[in-house]
């Protein structure tokens, strides 16, 4: 089993992203997924053949052979495969119990890995292997008797402003190529957006969490049942939004709720809440101390699942405005609930019509008697006099 830098990538962003893609699940198709893929393959063509142009020819190879990297000739290689054996602590080596040897190992095509009947049958995990396809490696000879010769990653990013994924992944292109080479790299560099910026970055700070997600990745894929589907701020660019979306839905997951953090659901499910139908039945609208009026009203994701589940729009913490327009034209009136709090109904209910020579026809108004009378009353005649005094310009001015 491979972990490639695309798998890499889309643990970054989501695990439920990276078993679908290692199961070999097919998409469901995002327009911008598929845009940004051809920006970068774009980007980074137009980037190789700029570092080519500005090389001597007889140093630049593309495509080369990663043996024997120690004793290499170029000064510039792009489009390098390199392919790592990865031991991790849930691998052990068949019979003796011991993990392989990572340093000087280096194997220019991956081992076979064997079959799953066969892995089921000794209950041993697939073996692992670090694939990576460097965009360009700058090769720096020695500065004298005794020093190594020097490696650098570059990595191509089409984006104007830089990520810490961005920095992730050439930490992964980074240790792969320090497995092959049995020495660690300690700086790389990307090269992006329009100006083609070169940024040097420290890779070596960040082997540590590589190798972390690593871990992470080789149990997940260990794992025969996919992890549990969260939905988050990357699925609006991944190819697989309309399956996962499709599934929280029928399964009225948490994560439909955007902003809920994985310890907030954490914390609900350990209370028994599931869905965003039960969260909606634990909303109590409270009135709020004299000393808090002033400030902001804290968020309430039971009251969001509350909307969803009525199909309503809740405003907390602050009263509309006096609605005015032209005749013929429908209005809203809010329901008056506690804690200062209004409710609109979604799609928008017509609670008052304005018609030539009925400015005062108000019928449909609702509002809850028990809640605040004397200030929905209030807000009623102002809306009357408000329909009564639009009424009578428009009048004027048709006459």
């Amino acid at each position: 089993m491979n972990i490639s830098v695309d798998l890499f990538e889309a643990f970054i962003k989501c695990s439920t992203k990276c078993w679908l893609r290692a199961s070999g699940e097919p998409t469901s198709g995002n327009a911008y997924a598929e845009w940004v893929k051809a920006q970068n393959r774009f980007y980074r063509d137009d980037a190789a053949k700029r570092l080519i142009a500005d090389a001597p020819a007889n140093e630049c190879e593309v495509a080369p052979v990663a043996e024997n990297l120690g004793s290499a000739k170029w000064r510039l290689a792009v489009g390098m495969q390199v392919c790592m054996p990865f031991a991790t602590r849930l691998s052990t080596h068949a019979g003796s119990g011991s993990i392989p040897s990572q340093k000087n190992s280096y194997v220019d095509l991956c081992p076979p890995a064997k079959s799953e009947a066969s892995l089921i049958a000794t209950k041993m995990p697939a073996p692992l292997s670090l694939v990576a396809c460097l965009h360009a490696v700058e090769r720096l000879p020695s500065a004298g008797r005794g020093k190594n010769t020097q490696f650098t990653p570059i990595r191509f990013v089409f984006t104007n402003k830089l990520t810490n994924d961005d920095r992730l992944l050439l930490a992964f292109d980074s240790l792969v190529l320090s497995e092959a080479l049995g020495r660690d790299i300690a700086v790389g560099q990307i090269i992006h957006g329009d100006d083609h910026t070169t940024v040097k970055v420290k890779t070596s700070a960040l082997a540590v969490e590589v190798r972390k997600r690593l871990e992470k990745i080789a149990a997940l894929l260990s794992n025969p049942t996919p992890p549990d589907l969260v939905l988050n701020r990357h699925c609006a660019e991944c190819e697989f939004q309309s399956r996962c979306r499709q599934k929280a839905t029928e399964k009225d997951d948490l994560s439909l709720l955007a902003g809920m953090s994985e310890k907030g659901r954490m914390k609900l499910r350990s209370k028994g809440i599931f869905t965003v139908t039960q969260l909606s039945f634990t909303f109590k609208p409270r009135r709020r101390p004299k000393r808090l009026r002033d400030k902001r009203e804290q968020y309430h994701h039971s009251l969001k699942a509350l909307a969803i589940r009525e199909n309503k729009i809740h405003i907390v913490g602050t009263r509309l405005s006096r609605c005015r327009g032209l005749a013929g034209s429908r209005f809203l009136l809010p329901h008056w609930r506690a804690s200062r709090q209004w409710s609109i109904s979604c799609p928008a209910q017509p609670v008052g019509e304005r018609r030539e020579g009925r400015g005062k026809d108000l019928a449909g108004i609702a509002w809850h008697p028990r809640n605040r009378r004397e200030a929905c009353v209030n807000s009623l005649r102002e809306l009357r006099d408000d329909f009564s005094e639009t009424n009578e310009r428009t009048l004027r001015k048709t006459s």
